[in-house]
This record gives C-alpha cells, sequence and structure tokens, in this order.
C-alpha cells in the first residue's frame, strides 16, 4: 500500500526550536552520543543514537543540533577538511557532509551492516569498518564499496591512519591489523587476549589500545606489530586518547575515566559524575579535554581531569511522572527518590530534596503550586504544602510499589498500586485507608472526577483491569475493556468520557461511563505508558522507544510525532490544547509548545509553508527495497511524481493529483523492480525537476 506522508522538518538548537518538541534536560539533548570529531579547540561535531549528530563552534558553551535525516543511531564520523565529512552507524549508514553537517546525503549501503569506525584518506578513498568480517573500501566517494574480508573472519572496531598509506584496525577476538596501502591489503599482527574497541596513536610507533575483559589496556611501541600488556582498569573500556608519550586517558562503561602518567603504567580513576556509558574522548591538551557518553553526556575538564563539568549539572535518574498546575509550575519524580521542580516552564529544574526515602518514586501530583504528593517504592506517600521545599511522610508499608497517586481536592486523594492496593486521604494527606478492589492484579493510574466517582486502569500479563466507584471508592466494581492486555494510563476528561492505554498499542476509550469500551487506532506495537488530555479533543500519548501520539479529534485518528529519541517516556502531561510535558528514562524531559507538530504519519493541519518548490534527494540512497522522495509545495498544485528506468519508461507513477502547500514524503517500495539507476521526476504546475536514484538488491 503505498503511503504519502506530510511533514514538518525539524531544524533545532539548544537554543529550543519551538516547533514540535524540544529538549529541556538533559541539555543539549539526551541521546548518548558515540563518536566526536575536533576540527581545532573550538569546534567539534558529535554523533549518536537516533541519528543525533550536534556541532559547536565555541568549545560546548553551545550546541546546534544538526538535521542527519535518519533515526538510525551514528556510532562514527571523520572529517577530511573543514568541511567535508561522513558519519557511518547501524543497518549499513553512511552519511555524507560537504558543508560541516549543515546537510548530510545518504550514501547508505543495502547491507545492514553495523559500521563502527570511518575514515576517509581525500573526497574519494576511504573505508569502514564493523560488526562483520572485515572491511568497506570506496575509491568514488562513497558510490560503490568494495568488500576486503578475511578467513578467519574478523570484525574490526576502531582504526587509526598515520598518513595516507599506513594505518591499523583492532577488533573482536583481540585482532591488531596493519596496512601499507591505504586499506587495499591488511596483515594481521600479534592479536591482544580480549576484544578490542579503541585505538590510538601519538606517533607511528606508540599507540595504545582497550577493550573488554581483564587485561584490557595494551602498548605497543614498533607501530602496532609487538603489544604488551599493562594491566586491567575497570571495563569494559571504550575509548583513549594520549596527549603525548606519558600522558593519557581512557574510559568505559559505569562513568569510568581514568588517567595515567607514566604511558599508561598506572591509572589513576576519575570523578566522570555520570555511572554511564564514556564512548568518545578528546583532550586537547594536558589540562584540557572532553568526554562524550551516554544520556547526552558532555564533560569537559580544564585541570587534567581532576575535575569534570557537566554539560546538565542534574543526575542523571530515570523519570517517572511528571505534573504540570500552570505553564510555569511543575514537578517531575523519579528513581532514586528524585523530585525536582520548575517555575519557569520546565526550562530550569532544581532538586527537591528530602530524608523520608531514598527508594523509587513512579508518580507525582499536585493540587496548585504548593500543594501536592509523591508515591512510590514500599508504597510511601510523601506530602507538601510549601511546594516542596518539605515534606511529610503520609504513608508507608514494608513492601509493595503505590504507582500511582491523585489529587482530587484539598481533602480527598487516592493511590493505588501492586498487588491491587488502594488507599485513600479524606483529610488533606494526613491519613490513608485502604480500600477493597476485589483483584490481585497490578493497578497502575488512578483519576477522581468528583467526591465519588473515579477510575483505575492496570493488569498484568493477559489481565486487564479497569475498575470504577460511584461512591467515593467504598466500592470498586469491575468493567470489561474488550482486551486481556494491561493498561498502564488513564485519563478521563469528564465523568463519562476517558482513554486508557497499555501494552502492544493498545488504545480503549469510553463515552458511557466504563461501560463498554471501543479500541482506537495507534498504529504502533509499542508499550503505551501515559495518557492526557486538557480539553475533549486534544490529547497526547507516551509510550516505550520514543513514542508520542497526538490526536486532535477526540482519539478519532491517533498521529505519530518526532520524540528525537528512543527513550522509554513514562509519564506525559497536558496543559491547554498545544503545550505539554514529558518524562522518561536517561532523566528525559520534553516539552511542545505548538501541539508537537512534527508529525510522522499524515496530517495537513497548519503547517509551515514552504517559501518554494523543490524536490530532495531520496534517502536512503543506494537503496533496498524502500526508500523516501520528499519534495516542498509552497502554493496549491497539480502534483505528479513518477519513475523511470534508465532508458526512460515510465515503471510507476507516485503521485497524480492535487495537493495543498506543504511539505511531502512519499515511501516507495521497488522491490518487485532489477537493481539498476532510476530516475524520479517532480511536475508541479511549472516546475519539474528529476533526480537520480540507485536501486541495489
Amino acid at each position: 500500500m503505498r503511503k504519502l506522508i506530510l511533514i514538518l522538518i525539524l531544524m533545532s538548537s539548544n537554543a529550543f526550536c519551538q516547533s514540535g518538541w524540544f529538549w529541556q534536560n538533559p541539555l543539549p539533548q539526551g541521546n548518548q552520543i558515540s563518536d566526536n570529531f575536533r576540527f581545532n579547540d573550538l569546534e567539534f561535531i558529535l554523533v549518536g543514537d537516533y541519528g543525533t549528530i550536534l556541532y559547536t563552534s565555541n568549545g560546548g558553551l553551545n550546541w546546534t543540533i544538526q538535521n542527519s535525516g535518519t533515526d538510525i543511531s551514528l556510532l562514527a564520523t571523520h572529517f577530511i577538511n573543514n568541511f567535508t565529512g561522513w558519519a557511518v552507524g547501524w543497518n549499513g549508514t553512511i552519511l555524507k557532509t560537504t558543508d560541516k553537517g549543515n546537510h548530510w546525503t545518504s550514501m547508505s549501503t543495502p547491507q545492514l551492516f553495523k559500521y563502527r569506525d570511518v575514515y576517509f584518506f581525500d573526497e574519494n578513498t576511504g573505508i569502514v569498518c564493523g560488526e562483520f568480517n572485515g572491511f568497506r573500501r570506496t575509491t568514488n566517494g562513497g558510490i560503490n564499496w568494495i568488500y576486503i574480508t578475511f578467513q578467519p573472519a574478523a570484525s574490526l572496531f576502531s582504526m587509526h591512519f598515520f598518513d595516507s598509506s599506513r594505518g591499523i584496525a583492532v577488533g573482536g577476538g583481540g585482532s591488531v591489523k596493519t596496512t601499507l596501502d591505504a586499506g587495499q591489503t591488511w596483515q594481521d599482527q600479534q592479536s591482544a587476549i580480549n576484544p578490542l574497541n579503541s585505538v590510538y596513536f601519538i606517533n607511528e610507533s606508540y599507540g595504545w589500545a582497550v577493550g573488554w575483559g581483564g587485561y584490557n589496556v595494551n602498548r605497543t611501541q614498533n607501530g602496532g606489530i609487538n603489544w604488551e600488556n599493562l594491566g586491567t582498569v575497570s571495563g569494559p573500556l571504550y575509548s583513549v586518547y594520549f596527549v603525548n608519550g606519558n600522558t593519557g586517558w581512557l574510559s568505559g562503561d559505569n562513568g569510568v575515566v581514568a588517567r595515567t602518567l607514566n604511558s599508561g603504567q598506572n591509572w589513576t580513576l576519575q570523578q566522570s559524575g555520570i555511572d554511564g556509558l564514556i564512548l568518545s574522548l578528546s583532550m586537547i591538551n594536558s589540562n584540557t579535554g572532553y568526554f562524550f557518553g551516554a544520556f547526552g553526556s558532555i564533560g569537559k575538564t580544564t585541570n587534567g581531569g581532576i575535575n569534570w563539568k557537566l554539560s546538565t549539572e542534574l543526575p542523571i535518574q530515570w523519570l517517572r511522572s511528571v505534573d504540570f498546575v500552570d505553564n510555569n509550575t511543575g514537578y517531575v519524580a523519579g528513581l532514586n527518590a528524585t523530585i525536582r521542580k520548575s517555575t519557569n516552564g520546565g526550562y530550569n529544574w532544581i532538586e527537591l530534596p528530602q530524608s523520608l526515602t531514598t527508594y523509587d518514586l513512579y508518580s507525582v501530583s499536585f493540587l496548585n503550586a504548593s500543594t501536592g504528593f509523591v508515591s512510590g517504592y514500599r508504597s510511601r506517600i510523601l506530602k507538601t504544602t510549601d511546594g516542596g521545599s518539605h515534606w511529610l511522610l503520609g504513608y508507608e508499608e514494608s513492601g509493595g510499589i503505590l504507582y500511582s497517586v491523585n489529587i482530587l481536592n484539598d481533602s480527598i486523594g487516592v493511590s493505588v498500586g501492586t498487588g491491587g492496593k488502594i488507599v485513600k486521604s479524606t483529610n488533606s494527606g494526613t491519613s490513608w485507608f485502604p480500600q477493597v478492589s476485589n483483584t490481585g492484579g497490578s493497578l497502575r493510574s488512578v483519576q477522581m472526577l468528583d467526591e465519588n466517582t473515579g477510575y483505575i486502569a492496570g493488569g498484568d500479563y493477559l489481565l486487564s483491569i479497569i475498575l470504577k466507584t460511584t461512591d467515593g471508592g467504598s466500592t470498586w466494581l469491575p468493567k470489561p475493556s474488550g482486551t486481556n492486555l494491561a493498561f498502564f494510563g488513564l485519563c478521563f476528561i469528564s465523568k463519562d468520557s476517558g482513554w486508557a492505554v497499555g501494552e502492544s498499542g493498545v488504545i480503549k476509550f469510553t463515552s458511557n461511563g466504563g461501560e463498554t469500551w471501543i479500541s482506537q487506532t495507534s498504529n504502533t506495537t509499542e508499550w503505551l505508558r501515559s495518557v492526557s488530555f486538557d480539553d475533549n479533543d486534544s490529547g497526547w500519548i507516551s509510550g516505550e522507544n520514543g513514542v508520542i501520539l497526538r490526536t486532535t479529534n477526540a482519539g478519532n485518528n491517533w498521529f505519530s510525532q518526532d520524540s528525537h529519541t528512543k527513550h522509554y517516556l513514562f509519564s506525559v502531561k497536558a496543559h491547554g490544547p498545544d503545550t505539554a510535558w514529558i518524562v522518561g528514562g536517561a532523566c528525559a524531559i520534553l516539552k511542545t509548545t505548538t501541539g508537537g507538530e512534527i508529525i510522522t504519519g499524515m496530517n495537513n493541519n497548519s503547517l509551515e509553508i514552504p517559501q518554494s518548490f523543490s524536490l530532495s534527494q531520496n534517502y536512503p540512497n543506494p537503496f533496498n527495497p524502500s526508500t523516501k522522495i520528499k519534495f516542498d509545495i509552497p502554493k496549491g498544485a497539480l502534483v505528479k511524481l513518477k519513475i523511470y528506468d534508465i532508458l526512460g519508461r515510465e515503471v510507476a507513477e507516485l503521485v497524480n493529483e492535487k495537493l495543498n502547500a506543504g511539505v511531502y514524503e512519499y515511501d516507495w517500495n521497488a522491490s518487485a523492480l532489477p537493481s539498476g539507476v532510476y530516475f524520479y521526476r517532480l511536475q508541479a504546475g511549472d516546475f519539474i525537476e528529476t533526480k537520480r536514484m540507485v536501486l541495489v538488491k
């Protein structure tokens, strides 16, 4: 089935582009950073998960998020000058830029390899390696690639070249290979004990390699022909960088950064400030340097690593719940007793310390800017009446989790959790008493509509739970949902109308007080974690692997929006028809003030109008068997988009209809056609343009 998609392209920076969803934490963004390329002491390009590419021209004071055109994770980048460079990653992804990353073009290969490193000698000759046997080498700028293999097979993860001919590569099984002819042929050298992830040389003789397992630090003094093991640093290790023959750093898992002052004989662990992966290092001199890694972490030192300053100073914790009482004041709660507050719409957050619990928190609910509650592990409920400056313990047990707490008014609150637990307060949270659920299943979300009417959603494996009360919780009655999928999120906009979302993309809607539930189409199988409406029509759903769904017609249609991440998004809070916040894994906080118009499904509502007609290069290219073709229409026109083979014969008509102004993207599947060169031609009014693409099977 053909699919025509109207989209708006994101162009963002850490100054917060206001069209779509943008990062409020971490900053400049929260996706893992895998590699860096440093042009000089101030200019860097970074690449990472979800197609992330960042650029700074002032040593990291400000970062621009570049549009890579892909959501595939990028693992390495290399430039041959100030403008021309490449980035590579998962699924055979290869991108090229000729303007320092302002624009990127796909040169991806049809083989879905995981490319781990890239190096180009000039505009034509380059080489990639990764989790496959050998190398891929090009002599025409990446249009075609030659496959270089070995027996026995060897995956290579990191390369270092001394000049236009000589280089070294290391990888799986401790493999070490050297080349004297720019990668056309390779020779085996002494292998390390364990797999090697990174190699770095300060000259053609002295180099170091780090990797997995014990004895994971190695040194050579003869260009990689022989290696000596220097012992073990807590690993696995992913990056190594030396500024001279004595002074160097390495980095790895669990926030490991270590420095040596004696060529690697001894290492001193440093405090990085994070507990995730540190995948890339760039040291300018013995004092100043950077690390990059998990959660979008960017660390900088000016004293040799004695102190590292993070771009985002708040600790990285998973956030499970968000609540805003107005456009300015909001709260988030998460793992390790995390509670944070913003008074400026989420642009800045402060920690709210308390000593009543150190356990995970799963829910936050505020009645106003001052009075609110959090709930979580060991069934604890905490209350504040001064905006989080002080907290009181309202309820606790020795076990269990209270997944959701909902405050109705100054007196009434309800919290639900594991084992069918329901507790209620009628005295502003001073004390809580149990209510009977008649289920042992997990209750995930609760909402009281008034003093009598409330709903609960939950479930476990092959168990769906919807409960309703009309007497303030004295009795909770089950309601049939029409599914056995568990629910995680619940939102009612009146006593009659509400939504429940959960496992495998399930969305259920009721308009008669929960008596019957109808399915709504999510077009995803990801688990949906939260749903929020602020009026009868406009709402959002957040879920796992970065899923955001949006409706403006009460759920009759749900459209996917670009979250710019694959983090789990556990909680969404709508505040008005266009403003919402979402929180999730790795301390992610996202916000939209425009309804989140970055659409990846059909939509034609209030998008930006292009300034001129244009036809973009298809992506990916080469492709197999599907590719995307994007074009801009500044005004309504009869649009024809056709595909021709190398002989000029029409092989497909993709579009032949009147289209309104907008930015369109077409997914074309060429599985029925043979490999070869094809041309796609756009005619829109008097505008005509043709571009070339390559199908490789």
